[in-house]
């Protein structure tokens, strides 16, 4: 069974200097991760997913814009995946349109991967790269997407009707980036007490919903993430607790979940940046959905 993996972080691009301030893009995520697809079967990422690709004029101005899809740099090829060989495996149904400031164009993209069984059980990564122009110069933002390639053949499940979800997005989890400085060592630390931070679900669907949480390295084979610049990997995913493993949330409500850090005493840990991983993973669908939440610590001296 598919699985889907996004990465809230989502690229954007603004020039700094003069008129070009008026010009930006953003996306609704930064990196995408499709686990399990299946050779010679079509996978529409908004209908079986609920995940459609959304870009968003952020500036002052109405832009033109065009969406590709492109093979990463050899320098952002994630390790252990392959290029994409050829960008139509990935079909988009809008690539262009004409924005106002603060308007959104929507598009599905499909997957149709070759009915080759040398693919499976394979790993590839792709850019979706919407852009538009600044006078002579080019704006765009990135948004990698991530797929394997299921070892078995055959077809997909059945999945629920897509219908039954009218947000586009089946929940949102905020914040997505979360700093905590000064953490001591040898003691279990109340995030929301110490830093007034707590995780905040909202689920957007008109069903009961549970999610689960964990925490998973960076460089986890199952992560799409990559480190930030000066931080270390989470050296224990468990030094990184929550008040409860799963979370029952209405329909249209929020709620928060807890987080505590508890570094051994040991002056190995002292002043150092940590990263920690955080998926939440939406439980009740046939093709899970799950968003990642990053957590940035920086140890006591």
């Amino acid at each position: 069974m598919p699985k889907i993996k996004t990465l809230l972080l989502a690229g954007c691009f603004v020039l700094s200097a003069g008129i070009l301030q008026a010009t930006g893009l953003t996306a609704n995520f930064g990196d995408v991760l499709f686990e399990n697809l299946k050779i010679g079967q079509p996978f529409s990422a908004r209908d079986k997913a609920n995940l459609p690709y959304v870009v968003t004029n952020s500036g002052t101005k109405d832009i033109d814009i065009v969406i590709e899809v492109i093979p990463p740099l050899p320098k952002n090829l994630k390790p252990g995946y392959e290029p994409i060989p050829d960008p139509r495996w990935i079909t988009l149904h809008k690539r262009t349109g004409t924005l106002k400031p603060k308007e959104q164009l929507s598009t599905d993209f499909v997957f149709n991967i070759p009915n080759d069984e040398k693919l499976m059980g394979r790993k590839f990564q792709a850019v979706l790269y919407p852009y538009t122009y600044a006078g002579i110069l080019k704006i765009g933002v990135n948004s990698n997407v991530f797929f394997t390639i299921d070892k078995e053949k055959g077809p997909y499940p059945i999945y629920l009707n897509p219908k039954d979800f009218k947000d586009k997005q089946s929940f949102e989890v905020a914040p997505q980036d979360m700093y905590v400085q000064d953490v001591p060592l040898g003691e279990k630390v109340d995030l929301e007490k110490k830093y007034g931070l707590v995780l905040r679900i909202t689920n957007t669907t008109d069903l009961q919903c549970k999610y689960y949480m964990n925490t998973i390295k960076v460089k986890d084979e199952l992560s799409a993430a990559t480190l930030k610049e000066g931080y270390l990997d989470t050296p224990d995913p468990n030094i990184l607790s929550f008040g409860s493993i799963e979370l029952v949330v209405n329909p249209k409500e929020t709620k928060k979940m807890k987080l505590f850090l508890q570094f051994p005493k040991d002056k190995q840990y002292a002043g150092k940046n940590y990263m920690f991983l955080i998926p939440v993973v939406q439980g009740n669908q046939e093709v899970p959905v799950i968003r990642y939440v990053y957590l940035y610590v920086t140890t006591k001296k």
